[in-house]
Protein backbone atom coordinates (compact mmCIF):
# COMPACT_ATOMS: atom_id res chain seq x y z
CA UNK A 1 0.00 0.00 0.00
CA UNK A 2 1.50 3.29 -1.12
CA UNK A 3 0.28 5.96 1.29
CA UNK A 4 0.90 9.61 0.48
CA UNK A 5 3.71 11.04 2.54
CA UNK A 6 2.01 14.39 3.30
CA UNK A 7 -0.45 14.73 6.15
CA UNK A 8 -4.18 14.85 5.55
CA UNK A 9 -6.17 17.26 7.71
CA UNK A 10 -9.49 16.09 9.09
CA UNK A 11 -11.25 16.42 12.42
CA UNK A 12 -10.96 12.70 13.13
CA UNK A 13 -8.35 10.24 11.87
CA UNK A 14 -8.78 6.48 12.29
CA UNK A 15 -6.39 3.68 11.34
CA UNK A 16 -7.66 0.09 11.20
CA UNK A 17 -6.12 -3.27 10.33
CA UNK A 18 -9.04 -4.44 8.18
CA UNK A 19 -11.99 -2.95 6.35
CA UNK A 20 -14.76 -3.85 8.77
CA UNK A 21 -12.77 -2.27 11.60
CA UNK A 22 -12.34 0.91 9.56
CA UNK A 23 -16.08 1.04 8.85
CA UNK A 24 -16.91 0.24 12.49
CA UNK A 25 -14.63 2.99 13.74
CA UNK A 26 -16.06 5.64 11.42
CA UNK A 27 -19.75 4.86 11.80
CA UNK A 28 -20.33 6.16 15.36
CA UNK A 29 -19.20 9.63 14.34
CA UNK A 30 -21.82 9.63 11.58
CA UNK A 31 -24.56 8.33 13.88
CA UNK A 32 -23.78 10.56 16.88
CA UNK A 33 -23.07 13.68 14.85
CA UNK A 34 -25.47 14.31 11.98
CA UNK A 35 -23.55 16.02 9.23
CA UNK A 36 -20.23 14.23 9.70
CA UNK A 37 -18.76 13.44 6.31
CA UNK A 38 -16.88 10.18 6.84
CA UNK A 39 -14.81 8.37 4.24
CA UNK A 40 -13.05 5.05 4.50
CA UNK A 41 -9.97 4.72 2.33
CA UNK A 42 -9.47 1.24 0.92
CA UNK A 43 -6.97 2.06 -1.81
CA UNK A 44 -3.41 3.28 -1.60
CA UNK A 45 -4.06 7.03 -1.75
CA UNK A 46 -6.28 9.45 0.11
CA UNK A 47 -8.74 11.13 -2.23
CA UNK A 48 -11.03 12.59 0.44
CA UNK A 49 -9.19 15.61 1.81
CA UNK A 50 -12.44 17.47 2.58
CA UNK A 51 -13.92 14.74 4.74
CA UNK A 52 -14.49 15.49 8.44
CA UNK A 53 -13.36 11.95 9.23
CA UNK A 54 -10.91 9.78 7.35
CA UNK A 55 -10.46 6.12 8.24
CA UNK A 56 -7.62 4.22 6.61
CA UNK A 57 -7.68 0.45 6.21
CA UNK A 58 -4.09 -0.79 6.27
CA UNK A 59 -5.17 -4.37 5.46
CA UNK A 60 -2.46 -5.52 7.85
CA UNK A 61 -4.08 -8.25 9.93
CA UNK A 62 -2.82 -11.00 7.64
CA UNK A 63 0.59 -9.40 7.05
CA UNK A 64 3.81 -10.14 8.91
CA UNK A 65 4.39 -8.20 12.14
CA UNK A 66 7.05 -6.11 10.39
CA UNK A 67 4.71 -5.21 7.54
CA UNK A 68 1.89 -4.46 9.95
CA UNK A 69 4.07 -2.07 11.94
CA UNK A 70 5.25 -0.24 8.82
CA UNK A 71 1.77 0.15 7.35
CA UNK A 72 0.37 1.36 10.67
CA UNK A 73 3.16 3.90 11.11
CA UNK A 74 2.63 5.32 7.61
CA UNK A 75 -1.11 5.64 8.06
CA UNK A 76 -0.88 7.28 11.49
CA UNK A 77 1.72 9.73 10.16
CA UNK A 78 -0.70 10.70 7.41
CA UNK A 79 -3.53 11.40 9.87
CA UNK A 80 -1.77 12.57 13.03
CA UNK A 81 -2.72 16.24 12.55
CA UNK A 82 -6.35 15.34 13.30
CA UNK A 83 -7.43 16.54 16.77
CA UNK A 84 -9.03 13.14 17.43
CA UNK A 85 -6.75 10.25 16.51
CA UNK A 86 -7.68 6.59 16.93
CA UNK A 87 -6.16 3.20 16.21
CA UNK A 88 -8.87 0.57 16.14
CA UNK A 89 -8.34 -2.98 17.39
CA UNK A 90 -10.52 -6.04 17.19
CA UNK A 91 -12.70 -6.38 20.30
CA UNK A 92 -11.58 -10.01 20.60
CA UNK A 93 -7.89 -8.98 20.49
CA UNK A 94 -7.06 -10.68 17.21
CA UNK A 95 -4.32 -9.29 14.99
CA UNK A 96 -0.96 -7.63 15.61
CA UNK A 97 -2.09 -5.78 18.72
CA UNK A 98 1.28 -4.98 20.30
CA UNK A 99 3.37 -4.15 17.24
CA UNK A 100 0.67 -1.96 15.71
CA UNK A 101 0.08 -0.13 18.98
CA UNK A 102 3.81 0.53 19.37
CA UNK A 103 4.08 1.77 15.79
CA UNK A 104 0.98 3.97 16.11
CA UNK A 105 2.16 5.53 19.36
CA UNK A 106 5.58 6.42 17.99
CA UNK A 107 4.14 7.91 14.81
CA UNK A 108 1.34 9.80 16.55
CA UNK A 109 3.43 12.09 18.71
CA UNK A 110 0.80 11.71 21.46
CA UNK A 111 1.88 11.39 25.07
CA UNK A 112 -0.86 9.07 26.32
CA UNK A 113 -2.36 5.87 24.91
CA UNK A 114 -5.80 4.90 26.19
CA UNK A 115 -6.38 1.22 25.39
CA UNK A 116 -10.03 0.24 25.81
CA UNK A 117 -11.15 -2.65 23.56
CA UNK A 118 -14.57 -3.20 25.17
CA UNK A 119 -17.66 -3.25 22.94
CA UNK A 120 -20.49 -3.72 25.47
CA UNK A 121 -23.26 -3.62 22.84
CA UNK A 122 -21.85 -6.85 21.39
CA UNK A 123 -21.09 -8.56 24.69
CA UNK A 124 -17.35 -7.77 24.69
CA UNK A 125 -16.31 -6.26 28.02
CA UNK A 126 -13.13 -5.62 30.00
CA UNK A 127 -13.04 -6.56 33.67
CA UNK A 128 -9.89 -6.27 35.80
CA UNK A 129 -7.89 -5.95 32.60
CA UNK A 130 -9.27 -9.18 31.09
CA UNK A 131 -11.15 -9.10 27.80
CA UNK A 132 -14.37 -11.11 27.96
CA UNK A 133 -16.94 -12.29 25.43
CA UNK A 134 -20.29 -12.68 27.19
CA UNK A 135 -18.40 -13.15 30.45
CA UNK A 136 -15.86 -15.68 29.14
CA UNK A 137 -12.15 -14.97 28.67
CA UNK A 138 -11.83 -14.29 24.93
CA UNK A 139 -9.12 -16.94 24.56
CA UNK A 140 -11.54 -19.55 25.90
CA UNK A 141 -14.37 -18.42 23.61
CA UNK A 142 -14.94 -19.44 19.98
CA UNK A 143 -12.56 -16.66 18.98
CA UNK A 144 -9.72 -18.52 20.67
CA UNK A 145 -10.15 -21.21 17.99
CA UNK A 146 -10.61 -18.86 15.05
CA UNK A 147 -9.39 -20.60 11.89
CA UNK A 148 -7.28 -17.64 10.72
CA UNK A 149 -6.61 -15.32 13.67
CA UNK A 150 -7.19 -16.96 17.06
CA UNK A 151 -7.33 -14.74 20.14
CA UNK A 152 -4.14 -15.50 22.10
CA UNK A 153 -5.17 -14.26 25.55
CA UNK A 154 -7.73 -12.14 27.29
CA UNK A 155 -5.17 -10.70 29.70
CA UNK A 156 -4.43 -7.34 28.14
CA UNK A 157 -1.43 -6.47 30.30
CA UNK A 158 0.25 -9.68 29.14
CA UNK A 159 -0.31 -8.79 25.49
CA UNK A 160 1.14 -5.32 26.08
CA UNK A 161 3.85 -6.39 28.54
CA UNK A 162 6.76 -4.57 26.81
CA UNK A 163 4.87 -1.28 27.21
CA UNK A 164 4.26 -1.69 30.95
CA UNK A 165 0.58 -0.82 30.48
CA UNK A 166 -1.23 0.25 33.64
CA UNK A 167 -4.81 -0.69 34.53
CA UNK A 168 -6.71 2.37 35.73
CA UNK A 169 -9.98 2.96 37.54
CA UNK A 170 -11.59 6.18 36.35
CA UNK A 171 -12.36 8.32 39.39
CA UNK A 172 -10.81 11.58 38.25
CA UNK A 173 -8.17 12.71 35.78
CA UNK A 174 -6.12 10.16 33.91
CA UNK A 175 -2.32 10.02 33.80
CA UNK A 176 -0.81 12.41 31.29
CA UNK A 177 1.55 9.95 29.63
CA UNK A 178 2.21 6.25 29.11
CA UNK A 179 -0.18 3.42 28.21
CA UNK A 180 -3.26 2.77 30.27
CA UNK A 181 -5.86 -0.01 30.10
CA UNK A 182 -9.45 0.98 30.75
CA UNK A 183 -11.96 -1.45 32.23
CA UNK A 184 -15.45 -1.14 30.76
CA UNK A 185 -18.52 -3.28 31.30
CA UNK A 186 -21.01 -0.77 29.89
CA UNK A 187 -21.05 2.26 27.63
CA UNK A 188 -21.15 4.57 30.65
CA UNK A 189 -17.73 3.24 31.71
CA UNK A 190 -16.32 4.19 28.32
CA UNK A 191 -17.97 7.62 28.51
CA UNK A 192 -16.28 8.28 31.86
CA UNK A 193 -12.94 7.18 30.46
CA UNK A 194 -13.20 9.54 27.50
CA UNK A 195 -14.39 12.43 29.66
CA UNK A 196 -11.33 12.10 31.88
CA UNK A 197 -8.78 12.51 29.08
CA UNK A 198 -7.45 15.58 27.25
CA UNK A 199 -8.36 14.66 23.69
CA UNK A 200 -5.45 16.32 21.87
CA UNK A 201 -2.87 14.47 23.94
CA UNK A 202 -4.37 11.00 23.50
CA UNK A 203 -4.05 8.20 21.00
CA UNK A 204 -7.29 6.28 21.46
CA UNK A 205 -6.94 2.53 20.90
CA UNK A 206 -10.05 0.39 20.97
CA UNK A 207 -13.06 -1.12 19.25
CA UNK A 208 -16.38 0.44 18.09
CA UNK A 209 -17.41 0.81 21.74
CA UNK A 210 -14.61 3.31 22.37
CA UNK A 211 -15.19 4.99 19.01
CA UNK A 212 -18.82 5.59 19.98
CA UNK A 213 -17.80 7.05 23.35
CA UNK A 214 -15.31 9.40 21.69
CA UNK A 215 -17.93 10.37 19.10
CA UNK A 216 -20.51 11.16 21.78
CA UNK A 217 -18.11 13.65 23.38
CA UNK A 218 -16.14 14.96 20.41
CA UNK A 219 -18.36 15.58 17.39
CA UNK A 220 -16.85 15.69 13.92
CA UNK A 221 -19.98 17.12 12.30
CA UNK A 222 -19.68 19.96 9.81
CA UNK A 223 -23.38 20.78 9.70
CA UNK A 224 -24.32 19.24 6.35
CA UNK A 225 -27.50 17.23 5.89
CA UNK A 226 -27.13 13.56 6.69
CA UNK A 227 -26.89 11.54 3.49
CA UNK A 228 -29.68 9.21 2.46
CA UNK A 229 -29.11 5.49 1.98
CA UNK A 230 -30.20 4.57 -1.58
CA UNK A 231 -32.60 1.65 -1.91
CA UNK A 232 -31.21 -1.34 -3.80
CA UNK A 233 -32.87 -3.89 -6.10
CA UNK A 234 -30.70 -7.00 -5.75
CA UNK A 235 -28.32 -7.99 -2.95
CA UNK A 236 -25.19 -10.16 -2.86
CA UNK A 237 -24.45 -11.67 0.56
CA UNK A 238 -20.77 -12.61 0.82
CA UNK A 239 -19.98 -14.87 3.78
CA UNK A 240 -16.26 -14.74 4.44
CA UNK A 241 -16.15 -15.45 8.17
CA UNK A 242 -16.23 -18.99 9.51
CA UNK A 243 -17.86 -17.94 12.78
CA UNK A 244 -20.90 -20.10 13.52
CA UNK A 245 -23.19 -17.09 14.01
CA UNK A 246 -23.11 -16.58 10.24
CA UNK A 247 -24.61 -20.03 9.64
CA UNK A 248 -27.51 -19.21 11.97
CA UNK A 249 -28.08 -15.84 10.34
CA UNK A 250 -27.94 -17.36 6.87
CA UNK A 251 -30.42 -20.11 7.78
CA UNK A 252 -32.88 -17.49 9.01
CA UNK A 253 -32.41 -15.46 5.81
CA UNK A 254 -33.04 -18.52 3.64
CA UNK A 255 -36.22 -19.26 5.57
CA UNK A 256 -37.37 -15.66 5.19
CA UNK A 257 -36.60 -15.15 1.49
CA UNK A 258 -37.46 -18.60 0.16
CA UNK A 259 -37.27 -18.94 -3.62
CA UNK A 260 -35.88 -15.42 -3.97
CA UNK A 261 -32.51 -16.61 -2.59
CA UNK A 262 -29.91 -18.57 -4.52
CA UNK A 263 -26.55 -19.99 -3.44
CA UNK A 264 -24.08 -19.20 -6.21
CA UNK A 265 -21.74 -22.02 -7.17
CA UNK A 266 -18.80 -22.35 -9.52
CA UNK A 267 -20.88 -21.37 -12.56
CA UNK A 268 -21.51 -17.97 -10.97
CA UNK A 269 -25.15 -18.02 -12.07
CA UNK A 270 -27.70 -16.29 -9.84
CA UNK A 271 -30.56 -16.50 -12.32
CA UNK A 272 -33.38 -14.13 -11.45
CA UNK A 273 -32.78 -14.32 -7.70
CA UNK A 274 -33.05 -11.08 -5.75
CA UNK A 275 -30.67 -12.37 -3.05
CA UNK A 276 -27.47 -14.20 -4.05
CA UNK A 277 -25.26 -15.88 -1.45
CA UNK A 278 -21.58 -16.57 -1.98
CA UNK A 279 -19.67 -18.54 0.61
CA UNK A 280 -16.55 -20.72 0.85
CA UNK A 281 -16.60 -24.51 1.14
CA UNK A 282 -16.64 -25.90 4.70
CA UNK A 283 -13.24 -25.95 6.43
CA UNK A 284 -11.99 -28.17 9.24
CA UNK A 285 -9.33 -26.84 11.62
CA UNK A 286 -6.87 -24.05 10.86
CA UNK A 287 -6.94 -22.77 7.27
CA UNK A 288 -3.53 -22.55 5.53
CA UNK A 289 -2.66 -19.10 4.22
CA UNK A 290 -2.55 -20.17 0.57
CA UNK A 291 -5.99 -21.81 0.87
CA UNK A 292 -7.41 -18.70 2.53
CA UNK A 293 -6.07 -16.54 -0.31
CA UNK A 294 -7.70 -18.78 -2.91
CA UNK A 295 -11.03 -18.59 -1.09
CA UNK A 296 -10.91 -14.79 -0.84
CA UNK A 297 -10.11 -14.57 -4.55
CA UNK A 298 -12.99 -16.88 -5.42
CA UNK A 299 -15.45 -14.87 -3.32
CA UNK A 300 -14.26 -11.60 -4.85
CA UNK A 301 -14.42 -12.89 -8.42
CA UNK A 302 -17.98 -14.17 -8.04
CA UNK A 303 -19.07 -10.94 -6.39
CA UNK A 304 -17.59 -8.86 -9.20
CA UNK A 305 -19.45 -10.96 -11.77
CA UNK A 306 -22.77 -10.45 -10.00
CA UNK A 307 -22.23 -6.70 -9.71
CA UNK A 308 -21.63 -6.75 -13.45
CA UNK A 309 -25.12 -8.16 -14.08
CA UNK A 310 -27.02 -5.68 -11.95
CA UNK A 311 -26.63 -6.52 -8.27
CA UNK A 312 -26.36 -3.11 -6.57
CA UNK A 313 -26.26 -4.06 -2.89
CA UNK A 314 -23.50 -5.92 -1.05
CA UNK A 315 -23.45 -7.43 2.42
CA UNK A 316 -19.98 -8.66 3.34
CA UNK A 317 -18.99 -10.47 6.54
CA UNK A 318 -15.36 -10.58 7.64
CA UNK A 319 -12.75 -7.85 7.25
CA UNK A 320 -10.38 -9.65 4.90
CA UNK A 321 -13.25 -10.75 2.68
CA UNK A 322 -14.59 -7.20 2.58
CA UNK A 323 -11.17 -5.84 1.62
CA UNK A 324 -10.60 -8.35 -1.19
CA UNK A 325 -14.14 -7.80 -2.47
CA UNK A 326 -13.87 -4.03 -2.76
CA UNK A 327 -10.38 -4.36 -4.23
CA UNK A 328 -11.74 -6.60 -6.98
CA UNK A 329 -14.25 -3.86 -7.80
CA UNK A 330 -11.48 -1.22 -7.84
CA UNK A 331 -13.16 0.68 -5.01
CA UNK A 332 -10.80 3.10 -3.28
CA UNK A 333 -13.21 5.01 -1.07
CA UNK A 334 -16.49 4.30 0.74
CA UNK A 335 -18.69 7.08 2.13
CA UNK A 336 -20.05 5.88 5.48
CA UNK A 337 -23.77 6.60 5.81
CA UNK A 338 -25.22 4.72 8.76
CA UNK A 339 -24.82 2.13 11.51
CA UNK A 340 -28.30 0.59 11.76
CA UNK A 341 -27.17 -1.91 14.43
CA UNK A 342 -23.99 -2.22 16.51
CA UNK A 343 -21.22 -3.68 14.37
CA UNK A 344 -23.20 -3.32 11.12
CA UNK A 345 -22.16 -0.37 8.92
CA UNK A 346 -23.66 0.85 5.66
CA UNK A 347 -21.76 2.89 3.08
CA UNK A 348 -22.08 4.03 -0.51
CA UNK A 349 -19.66 3.92 -3.44
CA UNK A 350 -20.60 6.72 -5.87
CA UNK A 351 -18.20 5.56 -8.58
CA UNK A 352 -20.02 2.21 -8.76
CA UNK A 353 -23.52 3.20 -7.55
CA UNK A 354 -23.28 0.38 -5.00
CA UNK A 355 -24.51 0.32 -1.42
CA UNK A 356 -22.30 -1.85 0.79
CA UNK A 357 -22.87 -3.14 4.31
CA UNK A 358 -20.06 -4.68 6.35
CA UNK A 359 -20.31 -6.89 9.41
CA UNK A 360 -17.61 -8.56 11.44
CA UNK A 361 -18.12 -12.30 11.43
CA UNK A 362 -19.14 -12.81 15.04
CA UNK A 363 -21.57 -9.89 15.30
CA UNK A 364 -25.33 -9.87 15.38
CA UNK A 365 -28.30 -12.01 16.32
CA UNK A 366 -30.19 -14.63 14.34
CA UNK A 367 -32.18 -12.07 12.35
CA UNK A 368 -29.30 -9.73 11.48
CA UNK A 369 -29.06 -10.72 7.81
CA UNK A 370 -32.84 -10.65 7.39
CA UNK A 371 -33.06 -7.18 8.92
CA UNK A 372 -30.10 -5.92 6.91
CA UNK A 373 -31.46 -7.13 3.57
CA UNK A 374 -34.77 -5.44 4.31
CA UNK A 375 -32.95 -2.25 5.33
CA UNK A 376 -31.00 -2.14 2.06
CA UNK A 377 -34.06 -2.81 -0.09
CA UNK A 378 -36.04 -0.13 1.72
CA UNK A 379 -33.25 2.46 1.92
CA UNK A 380 -33.33 5.51 4.17
CA UNK A 381 -34.33 9.04 3.30
CA UNK A 382 -32.78 12.19 4.74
Amino acid sequence: MNFESNQTMSRVGIVADDLTSAMDGAAPFVVHGDGCRASVVVGGRTACRRADLIAVDTDSRSRTPEEAALLTSRAITQLRAAPVLMKTVDSTLRGHILVELEAAWRASGRRLVVFAPAFPASGRTTRNGIQLVHGLDVAQSAFGNDARHPSPSGRIASLLAPLAAELVRVNGDLPTEGVIIGDAECDEDLDRLVAAAAVDEVLWVGSPGLAAAVARRHSAASGIDRSAVPAVRRVVVVIGSTHRVNAMQLARLRQHVGDGLRFVGEDGDAGDATIAVIMPPPAVGRVPIDAAVRVKTMLADRTRALVGVGFDGLIVTGGETARSTVASLDIQQIDVLDEPWPGVVVGYVPQRSITIATKAGGFGGHNTLVDLVEYLVRGRRR
